[in-house]
């Protein structure tokens, strides 16, 4: 039985309420980073919304009682310097975002995002951790952020558009219909995804694998585009990849596998 009290319990009960403000947050935290990019380059952009790893650890220490080991916070350090390394924060990407006048904008921006995403996959296992063998919750969950998207989200971007603040283009053309529709459902699959690791992975297992796409988008542009990064990416590549050891205790587990098979063979 659940027995919290205050709005963890409250929130809880409500799911549909609830379903609203994961709403709120999934648009927030994906607004802020296209914001970000506005004024900073992608790459930048998504080397400082990884910071997000960090984040999402240092509540699941009190939150999940995560443990607090030396490994796991150095996976934690090599995560977010790969990430800049990759990224190219330290090369001219870098210094060319910092002559632009939003610096400081794209700079909170982007850590903005970064917090959302972190709140955004904390607060769903707090909150709803005790349905994570329900798959029929999951849905309903996901229905429920789908039906705030039409009924919330979309009046406020006709509302934002129509005060000026923000224009709501419209796609034309069937490539562009076609383009958007796809975009629509990628963007849905990976949020049903995101929420189902959420619950039935490790605490740290979703921000892991959000880190690992960088890597991977490696790989991607190195079939497809043939371009090949320099020393300094592939260094910021192989850290992403340690650190992901680190932090989810993969060396650890491998040994202790190992020795469980040895001993097997002893006996």
């Amino acid at each position: 039985a659940d027995d919290r009290t205050g709005v963890s319990a409250m929130l809880s009960r409500h799911p549909r309420l609830c379903a609203l403000l994961f709403a709120l947050l999934l648009m927030g935290y994906n607004y802020c980073w296209l914001l970000s990019a506005g004024f900073l380059a992608a790459s930048v952009t998504t080397a400082l919304f990884q910071t997000s790893v960090g984040m999402v650890y240092a509540m699941s220490v009190p939150l999940f009682g995560e443990p607090l080991t030396f490994l796991r916070v150095l996976g934690i350090g090599l995560l977010i310097l790969g990430s800049m390394l990759a990224s190219g924060v330290t090369g001219d990407k870098f210094h060319n975002s910092t002559a632009s006048t939003g610096l400081g904008a794209g700079l909170a921006f982007a850590f903005t995002a970064a917090v959302g995403v972190a709140l955004y996959q904390v607060l769903f296992r707090h909150l709803f951790g005790q349905w994570k063998h329900d798959v029929r919750f999951l849905a309903f969950f996901g229905a429920w952020i789908s039906v705030w998207h039409v009924l919330v989200i979309l009046p406020l971007l006709c509302l934002s558009s129509w005060w000026g603040f923000e224009a709501l283009v419209l796609p034309r053309g069937h490539l562009a219909v076609g383009g958007s529709l796809v975009a629509a459902v990628i963007a849905s699959t990976v949020n049903t995804l995101s929420l189902c690791i959420a619950l039935w992975g490790s605490v740290m297992l979703l921000p892991c694998v959000s880190a690992l796409s960088v890597p991977l988008m490696l790989c991607l542009d190195m079939g497809l585009h043939h371009v090949f990064p320099g020393r300094e990416e592939l260094a910021g590549q192989v850290l992403i990849v340690l650190g992901v050891v680190l932090v989810m205790d993969l060396a650890v587990q491998l040994v202790a596998g190992r020795d469980a098979g040895l001993g097997k063979m002893v006996l």
